[in-house]
């Protein structure tokens, strides 16, 4: 789920080839909510995959030491303010969900490294994203994303960007224009656009 998985990919490969990464074997992975009601300050790395919530479990923002989660596939349209309380949090997954919004909060997560928002609902991105400064991988494929921010231009350490649209095609929401707009804000960054 980390960074690393990310920079195995050869350019060859899609974002939609390396969907969601299997959580690493040499982590202690929490998977159920019980658990982490019983020592939130103990979990590090957490692991809620279909798990049917339909509003982000507010137990997990008492977990303060962690470093991965990965909430996909349940019923999740937003994520709440209170994310920013997740100080120390490396790799956000939310993937195959109907996720519609991210508060301006995501930006406050100076740690986050990965993170994956595939095929939800997403039409934007707040301007806040351009503040996840040690991001290296950012994957928004298979959304409906109208526009991206300028402030993207400050993720410096970006590789990764998919932006992808269904079946690997041209996502319709971009022109090539824009397309060139962001290559050139970002440089240094391999972005998928089909």
């Amino acid at each position: 789920l980390t960074d690393d998985n990310a920079s195995e990919w050869s350019s060859e490969d899609t974002f939609s080839q390396k969907i969601i990464d299997e959580p690493e074997v040499d982590k202690n992975w929490i998977e159920s909510i019980e658990e982490v009601q019983k020592s939130p300050l103990d979990v590090e790395y957490l692991i809620l995959r279909e798990q049917g919530f339909s509003k982000f479990p507010e137990e997990v923002l008492l977990c303060e030491n962690l470093k991965e989660l990965d909430i996909s596939m349940n019923l999740i349209e937003s994520l709440p303010v209170e994310i920013n309380m997740l100080k120390k949090l490396e790799s956000l997954t939310i993937a195959y969900s109907p996720l519609r919004s991210l508060p301006p909060e995501i930006g406050d997560l100076n740690n986050l490294k990965y993170l994956n928002l595939m095929d939800n609902e997403l039409k934007t991105v707040p301007e806040t994203i351009g503040r996840l400064t040690r991001l290296t991988f950012l994957n928004l494929s298979l959304n409906p994303i109208e526009d991206i921010p300028e402030s993207i231009s400050n993720l410096r350490e970006l590789e990764r960007l998919g932006l992808h649209g269904k079946n690997g095609e041209l996502s319709p929401n971009f022109t090539k224009e824009e397309q060139k707009l962001l290559e050139e804000l970002l440089p240094n960054c391999k972005i998928t656009f089909e």
